[in-house]
């Protein structure tokens, strides 16, 4: 599993050649773009607005409320992997048991040392 950005805005392909005993080898990776271009389903548009009506519902305008804030950068983005990215790889992580799961930020950096080598 990768962790390929913010927001939902990729899905991220990785294939890797696993050999006991061997050092995995990256075979490809690709970012693939989740666009919000086509015909939109009525059902899953319905399902949608039910659910944004019953969020306004039980919680108003609270949701936009802040309550706190932090010195460390919370937000992702552009600009590297922050404490709730890594939150949310550890997550993740411990909830699908996986043993290899990592940031882009940090799939990126592996295959930028592996280039220069």
């Amino acid at each position: 599993m990768v962790q390929t950005g913010y927001n939902g805005k990729y899905v991220g392909k990785i294939i890797l050649n696993v050999e006991p005993g061997k050092r995995t080898e990256l075979v490809s990776y690709e970012l693939v773009p989740v666009l919000n271009q086509g015909p939109k389903d009525s059902a899953i548009a319905a399902d949608i607005q039910t659910a944004v009506n019953l969020r306004d519902k039980q919680f108003g305008t609270r949701l936009g409320e802040v309550i706190g804030t932090s010195p460390d950068r919370l937000v992702s983005g552009d600009a590297g992997p922050t404490s709730f990215s890594q939150f949310a790889v550890d997550a993740m992580r411990d909830i699908t048991n996986d043993d290899m799961l990592w940031t882009w930020e940090h799939f990126m950096e592996i295959h930028h040392n592996r280039q220069e080598m």
